[in-house]
């Protein structure tokens, strides 16, 4: 079986492996999750305040599908093992794709609760997973690589927030999310018909390999999904690792950073006397500061470092950028550019850091089998955690006061 876009690359670039076309179609697919992560959500917040929906009844919508989100995520997982994540993306991207139109239509706040509810559990939740065990089903031994490739699309998905800012203004809020949706279903219809499960489907290896010798027997072989373990064994199994403890740590760490910053980043510029010009281009630097952190951390750090010392790294790194975050977000004296740039830059570490330690972690301690159902059930935790962070920091513009206590809470 050779796909068209297969056969045009073996032309063009006969001695490179499709595995790296298939790292910039995940990386396309991926990036039509954007929608419903909070980075994109928060170019709409001042638009459904407009329509009579108060500012923290918006926060807490987006608090409360993120936790009734994340309970769909082990479901998803399990579904992607047993099916395949290609199958389950033809079934879920058409949905996905609706409700991100039906965002722009939205009128009281029980439809933009709806709303973002679907979008935020079939996009950062189903599509994510499944395109990470596809990416993981074309690569082993060279994960690292490949994944800090892939991070590239996942920081140049930030961009979202200046191209969306322009949209807005160009056409609208409504139409933005229309023709948002547009683009998604279009990129996700290529993606869909140009990538298999696995590098096997189409009769490759593997990272390219002409054998399979030094591969896993969990990441090579053919299984009957009958045969996959039940939702709450793998759950169970991971609980004995010693690995498990560690990665929620680190999730924890890295959702309340990202996420009550990121999610209330208009609000930390407006206190410090900055417009929306300058989130755009903190966000800019974000997405240059992420590809670099990616860039060296999948090809120089990845592969000569332990998993969980990896962990801990980045841990440190969340902690340590957002502790300075909090300096520079009450500090009314920090130079305008200081706030700008500071945000970029450890926001996008973190995100650059990440995007290495999600991609390819849990494949390599849990293998590609359980892969689906193991990251939906570790989702959870992490996706609850930022919620909460959500949760707390929804009345923003009280007084600095109040911010001090609802990010160190």
């Amino acid at each position: 079986m050779v796909l068209l876009l297969q056969r045009v690359c073996s032309v063009l670039c006969p001695s490179v492996f499709y595995g790296w076309t298939v790292v910039i179609l995940v990386g396309l697919g991926m990036s039509c999750a954007s929608p419903g992560h909070s980075f994109f959500f928060l170019n709409f917040v001042d638009s459904f305040i407009s329509i009579g929906i108060p500012r923290t009844t918006v926060a807490s919508l987006w608090s409360t599908c993120l936790v009734c989100a994340a309970c769909t995520a082990p479901i998803g997982g399990n579904l992607i093992d047993r099916l395949g994540p290609r199958r389950v993306l033809l079934v879920v991207s058409v949905p996905f794709c609706m409700a991100v139109a039906a965002l722009g239509l939205v009128q009281s706040a029980p439809q933009l609760f709806g709303a973002i509810f679907i979008v935020r559990a079939l996009g950062p939740g189903w599509i994510n997973i499944a395109f990470n065990k596809i990416f993981n089903g074309w690569w082993e031994k060279k994960r690292g690589r490949a994944a800090s490739v892939l991070g590239v699309f996942h920081n140049c998905a930030l961009l979202f927030v200046p191209a969306t800012r322009a949209v807005i203004k160009a056409v609208g809020w409504r139409e933005a999310y229309g023709t948002f949706a547009l683009i998604c279903f279009c990129i996700l219809g290529f993606v869909l018909l140009n990538v298999r499960d696995r590098a096997d489907v189409l009769g490759l290896q593997p990272d390219g390999a002409s054998d399979l010798r030094g591969l896993s027997v969990a990441d090579s072989a053919q299984r009957d999904p009958k045969k996959l373990p039940a939702c709450h064994r793998v759950f169970r199994d991971a609980c004995r690792t010693a690995f498990f403890p560690v990665y929620l740590i680190v999730s924890f760490t890295m959702e309340v950073a990202w996420g009550g910053l990121n999610f209330h980043i208009n609000e930390i510029f407006a206190e410090a006397g900055l417009d929306a010009d300058d989130v755009a281009i903190s966000y800019t630097i974000m997405t240059f500061a992420g590809i670099v952190t990616g860039l060296v951390v999948g090809n120089l750090i990845v592969d000569r470092m332990q998993r969980k010392s990896l962990c801990v790294a980045f841990a440190t790194v969340a902690s340590g950028a957002a502790s300075a975050l909090l300096v520079v977000s009450i500090d009314g004296a920090v130079h305008r550019w200081v706030t700008v740039v500071g945000f970029g830059v450890s926001l996008g570490m973190m995100s650059g850091f990440w995007e290495i330690c999600y991609g390819i972690l849990l494949a390599d301690v849990f293998g590609l089998e359980i892969l689906g159902t193991i990251t939906g059930t570790l989702s959870t935790f992490g996706l609850s955690a930022r919620a909460r962070t959500h949760r707390h920091t929804a009345k923003f513009n009280s007084d600095r006061a109040c911010q001090t206590h609802n990010y160190c809470s």
